[in-house]
């Protein structure tokens, strides 16, 4: 049999034809490299390359146990996670506007989660590998888009800064979380370069902070700020640039702590304005408005049952926190449902970003593995975030819990970013173009 028979017999047993480019170069490496060593043992080119050929197997079984190996994998954890959160999104919705009060709204929220399940399920099905291609100018053209605009935004008093999608509005904090795969992205477009990337880099980085900013969204800034320079981080450990390791390190996060504290400065000073400043000076005043949110928090805690709806709580939600739909959902869910529903949901959260994480980690794709930490660093950002104001550690900030929170672009971003690592996860075992290729190791014995 000659050597492109062979491949093509293996090749048409592999049922992703994604793979199959791939697989056949790797197979075709290999009986090159038999071929030449037998060579150099006398044979003649003819002899050497039907002894490495017969050497590979049978073809049909090879090509069915590299079938059976390179396949697209679901991560069903995941999406019953996703699943989960999104149905007590909805449940939880329906609790509240069950309450008498107009709190709850189950059947947008419910809208919500079914389009953003089938969003998710969409991008699952697509090939991620393209931004290893295309990234940085996906990134370009995404920030130019997001700067042009900064004429047409709504500023919603404390809600935030929305953009207006005919009868939809859409959050441009949560929309500027987008950039932190296409930012994997561009760290991955500049590999093996030396230290005028990181200047590049920076570039990157501080644009999208900077518009972020602009929208008068300062804990969506910090937290897309933090994101990215993790992001940095892991692509420094993981050799990705030409460069001393602790010295970029150390003057990365020396240089990006000393622009926080001078920009926060700036911040406060010249952009915020004065009722802006006000608040932020509250919270420091635990006697101000703060410390009254506060006891309201705890008050919701005291009044709360183990198990089962607390109405005193609830009427503590609807008068005095208006963020009970948002960033203290999961007060409301401990108000309407109790405290052990609530320590599950949040060991539900937990589970979902250990999982995450450990699926961004076993990827051999440089690439897929930083799109998944990405989304992973913005998920994190948001959950935890949302259980310290929850806990009474932090200020309250307009912040999401993924899947739970009441909202269209909250409910989408958490979708999009789970399909993103659902795609991650598909092609694990897929040589996509954009991984670098090692040698394949054939073991597979014929009876």
């Amino acid at each position: 049999m000659k050597k492109e028979e062979y491949l093509r017999c293996v090749t048409d047993q592999i049922r992703c034809k994604k793979a199959c480019p791939g697989i056949e170069k790797e197979l075709e490496d290999h009986i090159t490299d038999q071929a030449e060593m037998y060579l150099k043992k006398g044979m003649t080119e003819e002899q050497a390359l039907k002894k490495a050929i017969a050497e590979m197997g049978d073809p049909v079984q090879v090509g069915v146990e590299l079938d059976r190996i390179h396949r697209p994998q679901m991560s069903w954890g995941l999406v019953l996670l996703a699943g989960i959160l999104g149905i007590i999104s909805i449940v939880l919705q329906y609790g509240l506007k069950s309450h008498g009060y107009e709190m709850g709204f189950p059947q947008r929220q419910l809208l919500f989660t079914v389009v953003g399940f089938v969003l998710m399920l969409g991008i699952y099905y697509l090939d991620y590998s393209i931004l290893g291609k295309y990234g940085k100018w996906m990134a370009g053209v995404f920030l130019a888009l997001m700067g042009l605009t900064i004429p047409c935004r709504l500023y919603m008093g404390g809600a935030g800064t929305y953009l207006r999608l005919g009868n939809m509005a859409v959050s441009v904090p949560l929309l500027m979380y987008l950039y932190v795969p296409l930012f994997g992205a561009v760290l991955y477009s500049y590999r093996r370069k030396g230290y005028e990337a990181l200047w590049k880099i920076a570039g990157w980085m501080i644009l999208p902070v900077g518009l972020v900013v602009q929208s008068a969204s300062l804990i969506h800034a910090a937290l897309l700020a933090l994101a990215l320079l993790m992001m940095v981080t892991i692509a420094i450990q993981r050799s990705w640039y030409d460069i001393s390791k602790k010295r970029t390190l150390f003057a990365l996060w020396g240089g990006g702590t000393a622009f926080f504290i001078t920009g926060s400065v700036i911040i406060f000073e010249k952009i915020l304005k004065a009722y802006q400043q006000e608040r932020i000076q509250a919270y420091f005043d635990q006697t101000g408005i703060y410390g009254y949110m506060q006891n309201q928090i705890a008050g919701v805690f005291r009044e709360s049952k183990m198990l089962g709806k607390s109405i005193s709580g609830m009427k503590i939600l609807e008068s005095n926190l208006a963020g009970f739909n948002g960033e203290l959902i999961w007060m409301s869910l401990i108000a309407c449902f109790g405290i052990i529903a609530g320590m599950i949901v949040a060991g539900l959260y937990v589970m979902l970003i250990w999982k995450i994480f450990r699926i961004s980690g076993k990827q051999s794709n440089e690439l897929g593995k930083m799109i998944g930490y990405g989304c992973g660093l913005v998920f994190a950002g948001q959950i935890v975030y949302s259980f310290l104001i929850c806990l009474n550690i932090v200020p309250e900030m307009p912040v999401i819990l993924p899947f739970l929170s009441y909202g269209g672009s909250g409910t989408l971003l958490s979708y999009i970013l789970m399909g993103l690592v659902l795609s991650v996860y598909r092609y694990k075992n897929i040589p996509l173009e954009s991984q670098k290729r090692k040698s394949l190791k054939i073991r597979i014995s014929v009876e």
